[in-house]
């Protein structure tokens, strides 16, 4: 299999599946008919089956899963159907899927399978909280800013001139 740059409908599925799981890799490569797929392996942790990985693939249209030995990123002379068990009850087969769906699709049965839970995404209020230490940090080097342009040339001559007549 050769690396490649990934198309616009595998780079937003790798971009969406990166904010849902992590721990995985990625294989740019394609079938033997040439057409694009990408390979995400997800590593073996505590708790998944002995000398196996979940593997998916994504060609921009269908989603395969399934329990592999061997990465289907490294089989370029086979399809995705044929090295994945995914039409077994621990499998995933998805046809004519966008990248968006696909990636909560895949990430879901990653997290089911594995038996890992999933990283939460930030939500609103954490995104408000540093909107506003950002707007309060902000304020508040503004005012050292003022106080320094203001009070900078005082402190200065009483530093030089103690005995001075603002002393």
């Amino acid at each position: 299999m050769t690396d490649r740059e990934p198309t616009a409908a595998e780079r937003l599925f790798v971009d969406e599946l990166c904010q849902r799981v992590d721990g995985f890799e990625l294989w740019f490569g394609q079938d033997a008919d040439w057409a694009p797929r990408v390979t995400v392996s997800y590593l073996p942790g505590d708790g998944d089956r002995a000398g196996t990985h979940p593997v998916l693939t994504y060609d921009g249209r269908r989603l395969r899963g399934g329990w592999s030995a061997v990465s289907p990123a490294w089989e370029s002379e086979a399809t995705p159907d044929a090295l994945l068990d995914s039409a077994s009850r621990h499998g995933l087969r998805l046809d004519h899927v966008e990248p968006v769906p696909a990636a909560a699709s895949a990430a879901d049965w990653l997290v089911r399978e594995t038996g890992r839970r999933a990283p939460a995404p930030p939500g609103p209020v954490r995104a408000h909280v540093t909107v506003l230490i950002s707007v309060l940090a902000g304020i508040v080097a503004l005012l050292a800013l003022l106080f320094l342009v203001c009070m900078g040339p005082l402190v200065i001559y009483r530093l030089l001139f103690p005995d001075g007549p603002f002393a």
